[in-house]
């Protein structure tokens, strides 16, 4: 019996120390509809692309829509987020969350500017790549303070 109380024990402290050290408030459903915003906002480029006179203003409509997906991509995640958190008893704002924050908005900012110079001259075709790559590179850096799934 003693056995099973040190196991009990080990598992105890390593739950501890996994919510100290991961950020486990994350919405899997916020991932979800992100991705159901873009490909709305591509279905919305496409159409307009293929329309038989393109607007004058093509430029500032792709970034319009750029801009409502982002915009609902991110208020979406962190509603869902805080609403994790609320119903697990966590806090969002926290330790690992600040690292995660932390090590996951240089990549992401860096990528954001480079994305606006890519814009402001006109090099279209790389912007779509440019996105994921620099998407690939927060998550690669904020991975640490979640769990593998992510």
């Amino acid at each position: 019996m003693e056995d099973k109380d040190l196991y009990d024990e080990i598992n105890s402290i390593k739950k501890i120390m996994e919510r100290s050290t991961k950020f486990i408030s994350l919405s899997g459903l916020s991932g979800i509809l992100a991705g159901i915003y873009a490909l709305a906002g591509a279905g919305m480029a496409y159409m307009l692309l293929n329309e038989s006179e393109l607007p004058a203003d093509i430029e500032l409509i792709f970034f319009a829509i750029a801009v409502v997906v982002l915009i609902l991509s991110i208020s979406t995640g962190i509603w869902l987020t805080m609403r994790n958190a609320a119903r697990k008893g966590q806090t969002v704002w926290n330790q690992s969350s600040r690292a995660l924050l932390k090590n996951g908005l240089l990549p992401l900012l860096t990528g954001g500017a480079f994305i606006l110079v890519l814009f402001a001259h006109g090099y279209y075709h790389i912007i779509a790549p440019s996105c994921l790559i620099f998407y690939g590179l927060a998550l690669t850096a904020a991975s640490q303070y979640t769990y593998g799934d992510v």
